[in-house]
């Protein structure tokens, strides 16, 4: 497998065709991306102008083909307050989704509106909590963060990659979360 790290992560708005795999490392599928543009749609979808997460609860789904899908993650909001987490990750799993990924994130908030999304105890940290209660039910994890040197040995060792965004608004790209993926 090519080197992976360092390059924009590739996000789809629907499963990819198996007849037209992606590129090598991680595929981020976004279902809440229809209608929005890369770059700019991974930070427009945090705000509150739909509901991320509502494809979970969508009984019409396909399952990712067998081909890449150990390579798929898929973006969920992590902060999801109108849906309990056990009931989310329980219809996930359904769904044959193995790989999560906290996108959107409000770990793309910075200033005041980070200061308002702490007060209502909306953090990264929350997010990658939700991950790792993932991870303990059997899933894959990567986490999407604009502050990778805040992340714990021991937190990186748990997560797949990282997907840091290159500048406010830009591209996101892959990282190793630790030396040992």
């Amino acid at each position: 497998m090519s080197d992976w790290a360092g390059r924009a992560a590739p996000i789809f708005d629907h499963i990819p065709e198996a007849t037209e795999p992606p590129p090598d490392g991680p595929v981020l599928v976004c279902p809440w991306m229809a209608g929005l543009t890369l770059p700019s749609g991974p930070w427009l979808a945090v705000l509150p102008i739909h509901d991320a997460n509502a494809w979970i609860d969508d009984d019409a789904w396909p399952g990712p083909p067998a081909a890449f899908a150990e390579r798929l993650y898929f973006g969920i909001y992590a902060q999801d307050r109108l849906r309990a987490a056990d009931r989310m990750l329980a219809r996930l799993a359904a769904k044959g989704v193995r790989g999560l990924v906290n996108l959107p994130t409000v770990s793309f908030f910075d200033g005041s509106a980070a200061a308002n999304h702490r007060a209502l105890d909306f953090t990264p940290q929350r997010e990658l909590e939700f991950l790792l209660r993932g991870r303990d039910a059997g899933f894959r994890a990567g986490f999407c963060t604009r502050a990778p040197e805040a992340l714990t040995e021991a937190e990186r060792a748990e997560l797949d990659f990282l997907l840091v965004p290159e500048r406010t608004g830009g591209p996101l790209l892959l990282a190793r979360a630790s030396g040992d993926r």
